[in-house]
């Protein structure tokens, strides 16, 4: 469906960021807003509904907000109810006086407007933040059926979510950085147009803590190698920001000043998932499948295979033996993808450890599957805006930590119709 001209015309009113509704109590939670005593809840449902459905509700709801901010007071709106036992994503807004630090946020399901959730005593309550993002390296001549302007929009829009934080202390990058086929070398010219010209000196100033992602592979040498010094992608220099840190296919990094492990895994094992072969009659595992893209399929499908157990065994290691309370977890794909690894799914719902986990492939960014590992969080960030639109979330998600060392996440996200031709 085409966007309405008016949701192009109010994004000057307020800056744009959309907010999952089950990320409402992760944020103020990372935030730790304190609501004034005249702010006032409003949580009316013929108010909220209204809201939802009709399109001139958009400059109803801008207005509303400056309206209270011009009296001086504050506004809070919530959705009430649930669906399914599932919390509704509806409406929500807080505003308060530019002199008591905090903006607007606002939300219409998730294709609303939102203002930044920028307040100076929050960093006071937090010892740093992270970014996470996926399915990035946009390909002018190759693409799937997300707009060439999208991976710069994300880009744009995480330079000033670094900005704002003032703290980013690394970003992750689950894969699919180099589409259709990946870089050859360290010397590719896809290094400097896809990353280096994309995302801002500012955002490269941090590790990105990376995975290859399917179509990384393609060309690299890496698919046909068994040691990772002849991938492209590969660096062990965590002070070499020209490129990715990536010091092995399966790797951690520990952060104990905030009782935190960083795990990345190398799982293109699992690009294909199991299935039946009725001309074969017989029953195809899970398999990397982009391996047909290399030169050396079968050495590469090997190879893939053995990266993959390589990468349960650190896992289930780490998950073990780290000193680390939080673990960060992260691969190229989401957490749908792992119905032949249950071990894997059950080692994630570990609760002696507060884990979040990141995976992409799909291109939306979502909580939609983290069930699977409750109480645990999942996060879905492919998003990036390299190749499609599987979904109207495009853009990345920020985790903050607090200073009782507490992961908390949030989606930031640019307009669909920036990224999605529908």
């Amino acid at each position: 469906m085409a966007a309405p001209s008016a949701r192009h015309e109010r994004s000057p009113l307020l800056p744009t960021e959309f907010l999952q509704q089950d990320d409402i109590a992760e944020v103020e939670a990372a935030a730790a807003v304190e609501i004034s005593a005249s702010e006032v809840a409003v949580a009316a449902p013929h108010l909220r509904k209204g809201l939802r459905h009709a399109l001139g509700t958009l400059a109803f709801g801008a207005l509303l907000v400056l309206g209270y901010l011009g009296r001086g007071g504050s506004l809070r709106m919530t959705p009430m109810g649930s669906d399914g036992g599932r919390p509704r994503q509806g409406f929500i807004a807080r505003t308060s006086l530019a002199g008591n630090g905090t903006d607007a946020l606002i939300e219409l399901d998730g294709m609303g407007l939102t203002g930044k959730a920028h307040d100076d005593k929050n960093r006071r309550n937090r010892k740093a933040s992270f970014i996470v993002l996926g399915d990035w390296g946009f390909d002018y001549n190759d693409h799937g059926n997300v707009k060439p302007e999208c991976q710069k929009a994300v880009a744009r829009k995480m330079l000033e979510k670094f900005e704002e934080l003032g703290d980013v202390k690394f970003i992750i990058n689950v894969g699919d950085s180099f589409y259709p086929n990946g870089v050859r070398s360290k010397s590719d010219h896809q290094w400097e147009r896809k990353w280096r010209a994309v995302y801002a000196k500012k955002l490269r100033s941090v590790p990105w803590y990376s995975v290859y992602g399917n179509h990384d592979y393609h060309n690299d040498g890496c698919a046909c190698a068994s040691h990772h010094g002849h991938c492209a992608q590969h660096n062990a220099d965590i002070h070499n920001h020209r490129y990715f840190f990536m010091p092995n296919f399966s790797y951690s990094v520990h952060h104990p000043e905030y009782d935190l492990e960083v795990l990345g895994l190398e799982l293109n094992n699992f690009q294909y998932k199991g299935y039946w072969d009725e001309d074969w009659n017989d029953w195809v595992p899970h398999h990397f499948n982009d391996c047909k893209w290399t030169r050396c399929p079968g050495h590469c499908r090997e190879n893939a295979k053995q990266h993959a157990k390589e990468a349960f065994e650190l896992f289930h290691h780490r998950r073990h033996h780290s000193p680390a309370r939080n673990l960060l977890v992260f691969s190229h794909y989401p957490l749908n993808w792992f119905d032949e690894a249950p071990h894997f799914i059950e080692g994630l719902r570990d609760q002696s450890k507060r884990i979040t986990y990141f995976g992409g492939h799909t291109h939306d960014v979502n909580k939609k599957h983290s069930h699977l590992i409750h109480p645990n969080v999942g996060w879905l960030v492919g998003g990036g805006g390299g190749w499609s639109c599987d979904g109207a979330r495009q853009g990345f998600v920020v985790g903050t930590i607090n200073h009782r060392n507490e992961v908390h996440t949030h989606s930031v996200l640019v307009p669909w119709w920036d990224c999605c031709d529908w």
